[in-house]
Parts: C-alpha cells; structure tokens; sequence
C-alpha cells in the first residue's frame, strides 16, 4: 500500500468560448502530466512506527520533498529488495529512497546525500547520486542481539549504520585561506555532523529498544504492526491470540525472574528486558544521551548555529516519533530532558514551515 505525500496539485481551468474537444484534450495533457510526476517521483519504501523513518519523512517534508510512500511488509522483505534491485541487505537497512533508478537506503546517508547535493549544485557542482554515495565513509557498529515476539524483523547483530557526514564541495580544500563564510559552513556541519553520528549510533538503538519494553505497549505494537501485513484475517487473528497467550506466560516467569536479580543485588538489575516493563534504565539512557546532544549544540539555539538546519529536523524527527506513537510515555519523561526547549521551538518551526 502506498500514499502519495508532498504533491502540488494541478488544476484545469476553463476558458469561455472553447469547445468540449480542446477541454478534454487539455484535460488528457494534464493527466499526462500527472502520470509523470507519479511514474519519476522519489520513491521511500519504509515501516510504519519506527524511529528512522518517522525521522526521514520529517525531513522530507520539511524540505518540502515531494515523495510516495511504500509501507514494506516486514514479512515479505527480501522480496522487496529482490523486486527493487537494492543494495539493502537487512530490515536495518530500512528506511530506502529510490530517485531515477538509484537506490540509497538509511534516513541519515539519504539526508547527507539530499544536503550534499544541493551544497555542490550551490557551486555549479553537479553530481549524480550514485557518484554522491561512493564518497560517504562507512561506519561500523556492532548491535545487542535482540529477541523479541514483536518486530523481531528490527533487528540485527552488526549493522553498516547509516553514513552521516554531509559533503561540501571544498571540504578537501580547507587551508589557512578559507574565506570567513566557508570556515562558518565549516563549523557548523562539524557540529552538526557529530550530533547526528550520536543520535544515529547511540540514541536510535535505545528509541528502537524502547518499543519492546512495556507489557501492553509491546501488544498494541504488535497488533498495530499485523494489520498491514499480507496474511488472512483469521491468521491474524491466530497469531495475535498466540502471541498474547505467550506473552502472559513469559511475563510472569518474567517477574518471577527479575525478582530474584533485583534481590541478589545484581549490577544493572533496574533495567527491564524485553519481557518486562516500562524500563527506568533505558530512558535514563535516552535522556543521557539527549543531555550529550545538549552539550555539542551548546550555546548555540539550534545545532545549524541561529537558523535550524538538517541536523535539527533529523534529530527532532527521532524525538517527535516518541510523542506520536507513545504520547503518555513522551508526557512523563520529556520534561526532564535538556532538549525540551529546543524540541518545541522545532515542532513549531516545521509545522509553521508546513502551514507556510
């Protein structure tokens, strides 16, 4: 299933004295048209409800990007990638951007290849996407094993993260003679960059994590992510009477468990697992970790300097994926993150953007 998202809508209008055979062939140019724009639009395969493409789409349409939308059946995706000729090669590869035939998968490499572009075309540099994609870096990081009834598609042991660092067409060229406002462009993507590789390497796994961490938000999740897959309804409803019958079952071993950790005064025994509870370790985690993204943004109002920038929209997409798909849990713990003012200075300057 998809949805189209970001289009300019294109009217026809009719002028007096104009016959209905000149109309209706207008009327067939103009569905022509639209036809185009459909068959060349950027397309981004994604899944509904997880952090990284929630992030990229806040992007996208922040810059006003206009783009269809493909909700990827978790089930089915390897034959997506067969389908599609990507270069993915795991759910973790998810979200993919697919432009004229080329294929560029994670929210954070699509991001810097988008701000990348337009910093060459700046320039009068052009280059296509593919030649943009051979000059990112890759990035290394090694993931817990995570087993988990809900979404176990999520996950994987190592993953090739996401390619953060956005390129500047004079980035090998600084010197003792940069002029001022390339040293400026110079800073800030510093700082934004190494506020991104944080956010990617660190604070998506623990927003990821988080998802499993609650008994019934762990079921609603679950449900949530059955309904757009391709099965009968009455498997459906198979799996989830199944599913919640084991999640009672290993609940309560759950606690029984925890109980006995908890009391032998293991280290690290407030954490919850992915049988157990809304965890106080992890969100202390999430909100280490915003609390470190603070620290490089500084004094500075946004991570971009005064003006927000790509850093800023990506880094509050991942934020604003907590406050729209588990509103209560964002309620009780946003308040106590150093980022708060800052988040809701962005959700209103995008969605003022987006009016505008």
């Amino acid at each position: 299933m998809s949805r189209f998202l970001g289009c300019r809508s294109i009217g026809v209008s009719g002028i007096a004295g104009i016959g209905i055979g000149a109309f209706q062939m207008t009327k067939n140019i103009v569905n022509a048209k639209e036809a185009e724009q459909v068959k060349t639009a950027t397309k981004v395969y994604g899944f509904i409800g997880i952090p990284d493409t929630h992030s990229l789409e806040t992007y996208l349409k922040w810059k006003k990007i206009q783009y269809e939308f493909v909700d990827v059946n978790p089930l089915k995706i390897e034959e997506l990638f067969t389908e599609t000729d990507c270069d993915a090669k795991t759910p973790f590869d998810i979200p993919v951007m697919e432009e004229e035939g080329v294929f560029i998968s994670g929210s954070s490499l699509i991001i810097s290849i988008i701000e990348s572009q337009e910093n060459f075309a700046s320039n009068n540099e052009f280059f296509s996407l593919e030649e943009l994609k051979k000059r990112f870096p890759k990035i290394k990081v090694a993931w817990q094993t995570m087993e988990s009834a809900l979404n176990k598609f999520l996950y994987t042991q190592e993953k090739v993260m996401n390619r953060c660092w956005t390129l500047h067409p004079i980035q090998d060229k600084l010197d003792e003679d940069m002029d001022n406002e390339t040293l400026r462009f110079h800073k800030i993507t510093k700082r934004a960059n190494k506020a991104r590789t944080l956010a990617d390497e660190e604070l998506k796994p623990l927003l990821l994590h988080s998802m499993h961490l609650d008994y019934a938000q762990s079921f609603r999740n679950t449900s949530k992510f059955y309904e757009n897959v391709d099965l009968p309804v009455y498997s459906k409803h198979l799996t989830l009477a199944s599913y919640a019958h084991a999640r009672r079952s290993n609940y309560k071993d759950y606690l029984a468990g925890r109980k006995k950790v908890i009391e032998s005064g293991e280290k690290g025994a407030d954490h919850g697992t992915l049988m157990g509870f809304e965890s106080e370790g992890i969100w202390n985690d999430i909100a280490s970790k915003i609390a470190d993204l603070a620290k490089i943004k500084s004094k500075n109002d946004y991570f971009g300097g005064k003006a927000p920038n790509f850093a800023d929209v990506e880094i509050f997409g991942l934020l604003n994926f907590v406050e729209i798909f588990e509103p209560e849990i964002f309620e009780r713990r946003s308040e106590h993150w150093l980022l708060i003012d800052w988040y809701r200075n962005m959700k209103k300057i995008i969605y003022d953007d987006r009016e505008n």
